[in-house]
């Protein structure tokens, strides 16, 4: 699939395209699933919309202690937390699906 943001869009929802913090049917410790973003445009700035990665969210607790604060900005992070992807065309973002991101816009 392809994500396109549109001009004047707001950002995405922090998320993981799977949680680490819901309980799986057979108790086990799940393999990581990695996901791939084939950049088609320069994504050079935040104006660009790139997405944005917090890294070392990719567990249970990393989930816990962003999303359960969605009361307060989902976007307000402490200092040095997040990394954003300004990418080139061509270039891949390659990530645990797990990691708490959102597509700025």
């Amino acid at each position: 699939g392809a994500l396109i943001s549109e001009y004047g869009a707001t950002d995405q929802s922090l998320h993981a395209d799977f949680r680490r913090d819901i309980p799986n049917r057979e108790d086990k410790a799940l393999p990581p699933r990695l996901v791939t973003f084939l950049y088609l445009q320069d994504a050079p700035s935040h104006e660009h919309g790139p997405t944005v990665f917090l890294p070392a969210t990719n567990t249970k607790e990393g989930h816990s202690s962003f999303l359960e604060r969605q009361e307060q900005s989902q976007h307000e992070f402490p200092r040095g937390t997040a990394r954003t992807a300004c990418l080139n065309t061509g270039d891949v973002a390659i990530y645990d699906a797990s990691v708490l991101h959102f597509g700025s816009a």
